[in-house]
């Protein structure tokens, strides 16, 4: 067969599997009827054995369970599955729960997710952003259960921290008052950003300027580097130069609240005034002429050999990763620098944050589990004091040793020949996601190599993002239909014209025409239907 006949092969078999996936959704909620959350349904598997002393693990059960799992990308370079890591035999030892870890090849999850539902063997603990799904509508195919009994019954660690806070047990509920997952959360709003403006300060100390603030403070910068001899002073993709600079104007990119009000930034006359800016920037030669085409790779080169000056990274992996290639290198120094405001002291109002809950990290029971209430005590033990630390720290005595209330990583983790961050992503699942709540003493001690890094989330959180966050909602299936056909005209349309007007192959006069356009795509009826699944969300 010839690559074309390959490529529709693949393509058709993609669109039977998605119908197949909606027929068998539509098939069994005519059969179903409701959700599963009864008592007759949860009482199945071999019984769940406790300690004689009261506590609740290790437990002793005949039955094992499955566990299908995305395995974290940069994990899955150093072990082919989770169950190899120190990590969880620590966790089989200390829960007395055997666990056999399914993993879907990496790139590959939804259309292996997609086959798996099909199939209707499901394994007894699914990880995958059910929100996306439709939490409700997988509930009511008995794809997965609803939780609300089993935490109360089996998940008194999950419980307590619903309990204690609200807010979070709002994201993990659908608008029909159910819950469906063993959730992951960030602790603190400072582990919820790890990315923002890089600098170079050395380049900052030679020529007698201090980190940038306002916009024009930026321009000043950006301009004695050029004229320094810098080829490309601030390099990054469109959408992080957009992060960077468009605050300073009032506006961000894509759909976020303004005084509880949905507002989409690029329909917005700022947006106007952010475009002129860039085009300025651009034909001065301030930003990367080749924006429309940006290689992360190819800015990393740049960045090490001098030829860009400022860009946007991570904490670690770029602030941290280019400053540890370049720690022999007296004359190179980078530090993290400030969103740009409009006035002087102004917090940024628009940062890269994202919300505490991480829906794709999350599990649920599935349908077909042999054995909930096992499958309960696996995922609650995740938020119990000693399945917290496991889980962020790693096993203790082997990783971490506690002194007093302060963490001490083991040289095993700070001495390791591949790095600090690389040794925490071998040893323990706080440096990515799982059913526990991140630990923000994990996030510190993977931003303290070098200093620097820690340094600049603290001044990148310094914001007021959390006042613009859309909070997860759950849209029904039909006003996620409608949205996505209109999105997808609405950000393709944003994405050409905004690169055109910042480069000047369309000039800003067409701006109100342009507008214009959005209207005619129906944006205003996404955003009304942006509101009124943000109205159910607020009434949970």
């Amino acid at each position: 067969m010839n690559k074309k006949g390959e490529r529709i092969m693949k393509s058709n078999t993609k669109k039977w599997l998605a119908l197949l996936l909606a027929g068998m959704m539509a098939l069994s909620l005519v059969a179903c009827g409701g959700g599963n959350d009864d008592e007759e349904l949860l009482a199945v598997g071999s019984e769940v054995i406790y300690p004689e002393d009261g506590s609740v693990y290790p437990v002793s059960c005949e039955d094992e369970l499955t566990v299908w799992a995305t395995l974290n990308s940069s994990l899955a370079t150093r072990v082919t599955n989770f169950g190899e890591t120190e990590l969880a035999q620590a966790l089989e030892d200390q829960t007395g729960i055997k666990v056999t870890y399914i993993h879907p090849a990496q790139g590959g999850q939804t259309e292996q997710f997609n086959l798996l539902i099909a199939s209707g063997d499901l394994p007894d603990i699914i990880n995958y952003d059910w929100s996306a799904m439709g939490a409700e509508s997988s509930i009511d195919n008995q794809y997965i259960l609803k939780l609300n009994t089993i935490i109360d019954k089996w998940a008194p660690n999950l419980g307590k921290l619903l309990k204690d806070r609200p807010d979070y047990e709002k994201m993990i509920k659908t608008d029909e008052g159910s819950l469906y997952v063993f959730p992951f959360f960030r602790e603190a709003p400072i582990d919820c950003i790890y990315q923002g403006p890089i600098i170079r300060k050395d380049l900052l100390d030679k020529l007698g300027l201090e980190s940038p603030e306002t916009i024009d403070e930026w321009e000043t910068v950006l301009r004695a580097f050029k004229a320094d001899g810098i080829e490309i002073p601030f390099s990054t993709s469109v959408s992080f130069l957009h992060k960077t600079f468009a605050g300073a104007f009032g506006v961000n990119e894509g759909s976020y609240l303004v005084d509880g009000k949905i507002v989409f930034g690029p329909a917005q006359d700022e947006w106007k005034d952010y475009l002129t800016k860039m085009n300025q920037w651009y034909n001065e030669g301030l930003i990367d002429p080749n924006i429309a085409s940006y290689d992360g790779k190819v800015n990393t080169t740049n960045v090490l050999t001098g030829r860009v000056a400022a860009t946007f990274g991570s904490a670690g992996g770029s602030l941290g990763g280019w400053s540890r290639a370049k720690k022999d290198d007296p004359n190179f120094k980078l530090a993290g620098a400030s969103y740009a405001v409009a006035k002087k002291g102004d917090k940024p109002e628009f940062a890269a944050v994202s919300n505490p809950y991480l829906a794709s990290s999350s599990y649920a029971i599935s349908g077909k589990c042999k054995n909930p209430e096992l499958a309960a005590r696996y995922l609650d033990y995740g938020y119990s004091e000693a399945g917290r630390n496991l889980y962020n720290f790693g096993p203790e005595g082997v990783t971490y040793n506690m002194d007093g209330d302060k963490v001490v990583f083991t040289d095993l983790v700070t001495q390791n020949p591949d790095g600090l961050e690389s040794a925490l992503i071998t040893y323990v699942m706080g440096t990515y996601s799982g059913p526990f709540m991140q630990d923000s003493r994990i996030v510190e001690a993977m931003q303290s190599d070098p200093i620097t890094s820690r340094e600049a989330v603290i001044l990148w959180a310094d914001n007021k993002m959390t006042e613009h966050l859309l909070p997860p909602t759950s849209p029904t299936v039909e006003e996620k239909a409608e949205s996505s056909n209109i999105g997808s005209e609405v950000n393709t349309y944003v994405g050409e014209m905004t690169l055109k007007f910042i480069t000047g192959l369309e000039p800003l006069d067409k701006f109100e025409e342009y507008q214009k356009n959005l209207k005619s795509f129906n944006l205003d009826r996404s955003v009304e239907l942006a509101e009124i699944a943000l109205d159910r969300y607020n009434k949970r």
